[in-house]
């Protein structure tokens, strides 16, 4: 009998090491602005293995988010160079919100981002 093997458990990074990552574009999105200060991002979709064996997807196919004011700001921030602290801090400022309502909305944002396959995140100094 073969014993249950767990994966093994990954470090949860402290709050300052999360504070330090650097948020990346995985994608290269249309930005097209609203009107009123928030965007729409247009990103090609990407047809996988599986879904190609039931449907093809047509040329050119899009998939659009739409983002509000402080989710375009922290989109553009997310060039691989800005690290979350500055985002959260950028965010506090421009809106007049305390940092700590800055932090849990920025942190709650780019883990949408990233369940979505938007950006990544790197620690690699640049």
């Amino acid at each position: 009998m073969m014993p249950f093997r767990s994966k093994p458990k990954q470090k949860t990074p402290t709050r300052e090491e999360a504070l330090s990552v650097k948020p990346l574009r995985l994608v290269e999105a249309d930005v097209q602005p609203d009107g009123k200060g928030g965007a729409k991002l247009k990103v090609p979709l990407q047809q996988s293995k599986w879904s190609g064996m039931f449907f093809k997807l047509p040329s050119g196919a899009t998939k659009t988010f739409e983002l509000d004011e402080i989710g375009l700001l922290v989109w553009n921030g997310c060039d691989g160079k800005t690290p979350v602290k500055r985002l959260v801090e950028t965010v506090a400022k421009q809106y007049g919100v305390s940092p700590r309502e800055a932090e849990v909305s920025t942190f709650a944002f780019l883990q949408t981002l990233m369940k979505k396959n938007l950006i990544g995140l790197t620690t690699e100094k640049q």
